[in-house]
């Protein structure tokens, strides 16, 4: 209910739309596509916000507030980010999916280790740091 003014807040320029199909960023239409239902990869990001990012606000915010931060951290950080090793990167990760077991912990370790997703994962954590009081009050709005 309230996602599209906690995006319109952080990143004006963002369009968010709802997803059945799982959060990314399309950088083609500058969309932002939320699932509110995601369970499983959910559960991977908030273990890599706690061990690889030794993030300490992790509990202080919401996880879709989470999954929020890091989708709008793939805009903001699209210009850092090689989008031919990036696009080299997610076609080795598809590959290695199929071969490997679906949740299996390096697995997942490989996904958020691409440069992509480590610089939108920073990018959110950084701002949290930065808007904690903000960051905490738009994850309660968003929670409701």
């Amino acid at each position: 209910m309230f996602d599209k003014l906690v995006v319109k807040l952080i990143s004006p320029e963002i369009r968010l739309v709802k997803s059945f199909e799982g959060n990314f960023f399309d950088h083609e239409t500058d969309t932002l596509h939320f699932d509110r239902h995601e369970g499983e990869g959910l559960g991977w990001f908030l273990r890599n916000l706690e061990t690889a990012h030794e993030c300490q606000f992790v509990d202080d915010i919401d996880p879709l507030m989470w999954t929020l931060l890091h989708e709008i951290g793939h805009f903001e950080t699209a210009e850092i980010v090689d989008p031919e090793e990036d696009l080299a990167n997610r076609a080795l990760f598809a590959i290695t999916s199929k071969e490997q077991a679906r949740g299996d912990k390096e697995l997942q370790d490989l996904y958020f280790s691409m440069d992509s997703e480590w610089q939108a994962t920073e990018w959110a954590i950084d701002w949290v740091a930065n808007h904690h009081k903000l960051a905490v009050a738009l994850s309660w709005v968003l929670s409701k």
